[in-house]
């Protein structure tokens, strides 16, 4: 593999048109760089060879190899910093540093097909204030968030209102996302407005803020009974962060105004 150039690497964007004319979107999870030829592997996954990637397919995020000069580049998460080359096939090209990126973003309404082109990533605002693998600040230290904690407000279509902790929620579905837990594409965060289902039984213990008799007398004569609950507030609780490295201080700084390190 030392001699051959990849065209393709892990989490770049790619697509292709299919047989029927249709565009189709789906993110490298494998290139033959790092794919293994131990016989122990899983037998039942296609092994990837040079020239090769395998990508997930998006929506769906269903699994398939497929040779490199059948897909095209649709996009690739360069970072401020990254070192990086125009790619010429059998040539060593000119090196530099990614100093600036722009990013725009195809996005799609949650619950319908449409799909609004060429927005600017500085138009959008974060539903999440916070999320995984994100990096912080906090007194001069830069740390990697590795776990969230948050209380969810839930409210039923006749008005009645729950506060569940995030653990508790997970075990409501996603009724616009039927996806496999193994997806690549699928979500495990919690937005407002994201509508959950299950039964009133699992929201027992939750705090109820508001509670209509219809909803009152289910939870004691019909507890399995499920229903459509709406995200409508998250209040972020603690945030479990590794502590990374501490930004530079000057020679003057006093001791004083120097932080220690933050626990986790």
């Amino acid at each position: 593999m030392a001699n051959h150039d990849f065209k393709y690497f892990y989490e770049d964007e790619v697509f292709r048109i299919t047989k029927k004319g249709a565009l189709q979107f789906g993110m490298v999870i494998e290139n033959a760089e790092f794919a293994s030829s131990d016989e122990s592997s899983d037998e039942e996954e296609q092994p990837v060879k040079a020239g090769q990637i395998r990508v997930a397919w998006y929506p769906q995020g269903s699994e398939e190899v497929v040779p490199e000069r059948k897909v095209h580049l649709a996009d690739r998460s360069l970072m401020p910093g990254d070192v990086v080359r125009r790619l010429v096939q059998g040539k060593n090209t000119q090196r530099g540093y990614c100093r600036d990126v722009k990013v725009y973003s195809s996005v799609q309404v949650i619950g319908t097909n449409q799909v609004i082109f060429g927005v600017q990533s500085e138009d959008l605002t974060p539903l999440e204030a916070f999320k995984s693998d994100i990096l912080i600040g906090l007194d001069g230290w830069v740390g990697m968030v590795r776990s969230v904690k948050s209380n969810l407000t839930l409210r039923f279509t006749d008005g009645s209102k729950v506060i569940v902790d995030d653990e508790v929620a997970e075990d409501l579905d996603d009724i616009r996302d039927k996806r496999d837990p193994e997806c690549e594409f699928k979500r495990y965060d919690f937005y407002p407005g994201q509508i959950l289902f299950g039964p009133v039984k699992s929201l027992e213990g939750g705090q109820w803020i508001e509670c209509s008799p219809d909803i009152q007398s289910t939870r004691k004569h019909k507890p399995h009974k499920a229903f459509k609950v709406t995200v409508e507030e998250i209040d972020f609780i603690s945030l479990g962060v590794s502590w990374i490295c501490r930004a530079y201080f000057s020679s003057t700084t006093s001791t004083e105004e120097t932080k220690a390190q933050p626990k986790f």
